[in-house]
């Protein structure tokens, strides 16, 4: 009985000094980590959320003439820049016109 007395008000002791840490104390800076050598360590993350995504860059492709793609030259993920041809119409109606 004595030693579950004793235990309770340690345990109510370390919980009221955590508390009042996390309240009262300045973060500390953080330092970056040391380096180490490959393979000395194995580090896992995982995150879980729920949520959507937003993509800043995403852009819908219009064409100024109506038609049928012939040819698509990209991937879905790869990266593109200003000038790139993605696509390409099928033009024969307009060069028989």
């Amino acid at each position: 009985m004595k030693t579950r007395a004793i235990i309770a008000i340690l345990l109510i002791a370390m919980l009221a000094v955590s508390g009042l840490c996390a309240c009262g104390c300045q973060p500390e800076e953080s330092s970056p980590a040391p380096p180490t050598t490959p393979g000395s360590q194995s580090t896992v993350s995982t995150v879980t959320a729920d949520g959507n995504l937003d993509m800043p860059h995403e852009v819908k492709l219009r064409f100024g003439t109506p038609g049928t793609v012939k040819d698509i030259y990209v991937e879905e993920g790869d990266m593109v820049t200003a000038g790139t041809l993605l696509a390409r119409l099928d033009d024969t109606s307009q060069k028989l016109a």
